[in-house]
C-alpha cells in the first residue's frame, strides 16, 4: 500500500537511495533473492531505498548466526553485558541527528518526535544496563 501522497516533498532530508542489505553474522550480505522491494516515505511517498525479499537461505543463515551468537553472549559476563549496552548509549548519543533523520524518513515523524523517541530508547538502554544492580542478586558474575 503506498503512503499518502498529500505531503510537501521537500520535508524530506537528503536521501541516498540504496539497495539495504541483510546483517548476518556480523556483516553485511547480499540476500540470495532476487526481488527488490521499494521502501515508502509516509511523507509523500516517494521511493527512499529498496530492500532484497529474503528468501528461505537466508532465514536458515541468519538463524544458525543467531544461534552461534547466543552461546556466546550467554557466556558473557554481566559486566561486559553492561559496558556493550553503555557503548551503545554513547553511540545513540552522538548519532542522535543522524538516527532522527532516519525516523523521519522510515516513520513520518517530526524531528521533535524522532528526537525524544531516541532518547527514551536511551533511557531504556540506561535501564536494561542498570537491572543487575537494581536485582541484586548474588548469583550475578560481574568478571
Amino acid at each position: 500500500m503506498r503512503p499518502n501522497q498529500n505531503h510537501k516533498k521537500n520535508q524530506i532530508p537528503f536521501v541516498n537511495r540504496r539497495v539495504c542489505m541483510n546483517y548476518i553474522d556480523g556483516k553485511l550480505v547480499e540476500s540470495g533473492s532476487k526481488e527488490n522491494l521499494d521502501v515508502f516515505s509516509p511523507i509523500d511517498g516517494t521511493i527512499i531505498s529498496q530492500l532484497k525479499a529474503g528468501n528461505s537461505d537466508d532465514v536458515n543463515t541468519s538463524v544458525e548466526s543467531s544461534k552461534k551468537a547466543f552461546e556466546k553472549w550467554s557466556q558473557t559476563s554481566v559486566k561486559s553485558r553492561a559496558e556493550i549496552l553503555f557503548n551503545v548509549r554513547e553511540l545513540m548519543k552522538t548519532k542522535m541527528d543522524e538516527l532522527a533523520e532516519i525516523c523521519i524518513l522510515e516513520n513520518g515523524k517530526t524531528i521533535d518526535e524522532s528526537k525524544a523517541g531516541i532518547a527514551k530508547g536511551i533511557e531504556l538502554i540506561e535501564y536494561a544496563a542498570s537491572l543487575p544492580h537494581i536485582i541484586g542478586s548474588a548469583n550475578l558474575e560481574v568478571s
